[in-house]
């Protein structure tokens, strides 16, 4: 053991690092371990033999039979293999195909899209779907490695290399599942009739389940997991069972993969590493907002992430030559930011992390059992929560009077409701544990509704379907909540005429608020996925304006009307309805 040694081998010992670095034949990244698990003391041991001279030997590892002569797709489980069929049969070309191939897109993409191309563009003319699953099948049983030029990357799952997850990525391309500023891309596909969320979402969940048949994890796989989480939530609604299990499964092979512990004092960004870097936040961003629209306990927390920031650097530099990538990385300031005032989907992540992470801390009070806080502690997170936007580089904040393009005022947008929603839980917790009421939690609900009322008012500026298909869930985790405050206030009302700490704010002003997120609740589809919960809110709201504009008595009795359930009280801005 290492307390037997002597001191000053055992500090040695100490000071290296204890992760296992795989040996270079190793087929692929091993699964992770942290400083708790079993094998740590064992990983010291050698640490202390490598000190004593005695260095390992690598054990070479079992590979496959190169040329194995057993089908591996017509061996599958009967249901993985009709898993297979459904999804080749539905591809461009093929006898049930859902959407064709256009031809190459030209202009810089990110790796998604050019992969996606690469793939589809292969997969013209294939008639001998039973040779195609089984070059998938086999492919998909040899392990994706790091690389550092991005087109040896991508050489890896395309071309001769194709496999299940490759396929999913198309799937997945095909609906536009990834991120706001990726959905902007054109596509190199035309749907054959109306374009189907659904089916893209069974299809690309099939090739996960044959992706995982073959391997237990990679960085493909995992982005593919990640994608099918946001699937479900268009599908079936962001508190949906299936949302909230997929979502679950993307952080169990996050952890799995350990892409939450990747320290380097030495970085030097490749498309991997900061591929892996994206993945971490882009699934904790989902886990945080996840938590603030259910109530439900996180499943990742900031504590046990220690992976940096991803550096702001565009798609297409991250998928182009090297060496220009580490001369872009160059040009980003202290700390991590463009400074060419570019808005790619590095930037909004970065933005929405910062977010998260004071949601993260807002959230563990919110949420946890037996948490201790005063109100010095909240007004410190508030100050924190207000200052978020100061680490923001100042062409990603919102100005109501900008003539951006549709996609980045959108975005901005979106960005700043991410903001207000943290003021807004952080007021809300202030309330509860004792603070005076001066107004401070009704302007920031205002401002919400205000905003979020901005993408229906001005929806002919943002036509885009991948845009539309997020506003059911912006309006319950942002407007709905605020609107709930704004009732309470007509309601319960604190002042006459205007607010004396918010002028702004007056009587008319949120009666006029209230009656425009009526139009906007009732404007949602009913086939969207959070349509029931936008239909209980219209309800709630239009039998408060009517109570007011009337001029009857508040009657607390609210009958057996559906109430918005929002499950977290933090959001339940109706939970006046369920006193009495």
């Amino acid at each position: 053991m290492v307390d037997r040694l002597p001191a000053r081998l055992a500090t040695l010992a100490k000071s290296l690092a204890i992760t296992r670095v795989p040996c270079a034949s190793d087929p692929g990244r091993q699964a992770y371990f942290g400083y708790t698990s079993h094998n740590t003391v064992f990983e010291e041991t050698e640490n202390v033999l490598a000190l004593l001279g005695d260095r390992p030997t690598c054990l070479e590892p079992s590979t496959p039979d190169a040329t194995p002569t057993r089908s591996l797709f017509q061996n599958l489980p009967v249901p993985l293999r009709e898993a297979g069929w459904i999804v080749l049969r539905s591809l461009p070309g093929q006898i049930n195909g859902r959407f064709a191939y256009k031809g190459p897109i030209k202009g810089p993409q990110g790796w998604s899209y050019h992969a996606a191309e690469r793939i589809l563009e292969l997969l013209q003319g294939v008639t001998e779907l039973d040779a195609l699953g089984e070059m998938l099948c086999r492919n998909s049983s040899k392990a994706l490695h790091d690389k550092i030029d991005p087109q040896e990357w991508i050489a890896q799952f395309t071309g001769k290399n194709l496999r299940w997850e490759s396929i999913g990525l198309v799937w997945a391309y095909a609906v536009n599942i990834g991120d706001i500023m990726a959905a902007r891309q054109t596509r190199c596909i035309e749907w054959e009739g109306e374009e189907s969320l659904k089916t893209a979402t069974e299809c690309l969940g099939y090739c996960i389940e044959l992706g995982r048949h073959f391997t237990d994890a990679n960085d493909l796989l995992l982005d593919l997991c990640r994608r099918r989480a946001i699937a479900a939530t268009f599908l079936e609604g962001d508190a949906s069972l299936s949302a909230y299990t997929h979502h679950a499964v993307s952080v169990q092979m996050l952890t799995y993969l350990g892409l939450h512990a990747m320290e380097d004092s030495a970085y030097v960004p490749s498309i991997c590493s900061e591929n892996q870097r994206q993945l971490v936040y882009r699934i904790f961003g989902n886990d945080t907002m996840g938590v603030a629209f259910t109530g439900r306990p996180p499943a990742m927390t900031r504590r046990f992430i220690s992976t940096p920031l991803p550096l702001d650097i565009p798609e297409e530099v991250l998928a182009g030559d090297p060496g220009e990538l580490v001369r872009y990385a160059a040009t980003l300031d202290e700390n991590g930011w463009n400074t060419r005032s570019e808005l790619c989907s590095a930037t909004v992540l970065r933005a929405r992390v910062i977010v998260a992470l004071v949601r993260d801390e807002i959230m563990e009070i919110a949420v946890g059992k037996g948490v201790f806080v005063t109100l010095e502690q909240l007004e410190a997170i508030k100050t924190r929560a207000l200052g978020t936007m100061a680490h923001w580089p100042r062409h990603i904040v919102y100005n109501p009077d900008s003539k951006a393009d549709q996609w980045v005022q959108y975005t901005r947008v979106v960005l700043r409701l991410d903001h207000l929603q943290n003021v807004f839980f952080v007021e809300r917790l202030l309330l509860r544990h004792g603070k005076p009421d001066t107004g401070d939690l009704l302007s920031v609900s205002f401002d919400m509704v205000s905003l979020t009322l901005k993408l229906w008012t001005n929806k002919d500026r943002f036509p885009h379907p991948e845009m539309f298909r997020n506003f059911d869930w912006l309006l319950m985790a942002y407007g709905a909540p605020g609107g709930g405050i704004l009732c309470q206030e007509l309601l319960y009302p604190k002042f006459v005429a205007a607010h004396p700490n918010h002028g702004r704010l007056t009587r008319s002003s949120l009666v006029q608020q209230l009656s425009l997120l009526v139009g906007f609740l009732d404007w949602v589809r009913p086939d969207a996925p959070n349509s029931q919960l936008c239909c209980d809110a219209k309800k709630v709201v239009e039998r408060v304006l009517d109570h007011q504009l009337n001029g009857h008595q508040v009657n607390h009795d609210w009958g057996v009307m559906a109430q918005p359930d929002f499950n977290f009280d933090l959001l339940d801005t109706f939970e006046w309805l369920r006193e009495g």
